[in-house]
């Protein structure tokens, strides 16, 4: 079941219901993404005012163990894009790219 809601009203480990688009229609964010204060930063650079939150959990179980892998990776990212800005919308592309493709090799 998902809930369309308010980025004010989304909060780290909720998860999201469904894919969250550009309005080039470009994926930024794939359902089953746990939410997180980087994620919650990044929606809001991106112009997005409201996405869909899963809200029983049937998406993916919020579990210790991919938090941690989850942060390993986004540990990881940051130390390759330490030298990068981030504000911009490509490397912002490019950063979501990485992140996801490492979430698929796991």
């Amino acid at each position: 079941m998902l809930n369309s809601r308010p980025l004010d009203e989304i909060q780290t480990g909720m998860v999201i219901g469904a894919d969250v688009y550009d309005p080039n229609g470009l994926v930024l964010l794939r359902a089953g993404t746990m939410i997180t204060e980087r994620t919650i930063r990044a929606l809001k650079c991106w112009g997005i005012a409201e996405a869909p939150i899963s809200i029983s959990g049937e998406t993916v179980p919020d579990t210790a163990e991919q938090h941690r892998s989850h942060q390993a990776l986004i540990a990881m990212l940051d130390a390759q894009f330490a030298l990068s800005n981030l504000g911009h919308p490509v490397i912002q592309a490019l950063y979501g790219l990485c992140l996801e493709r490492a979430q698929q090799q796991q």
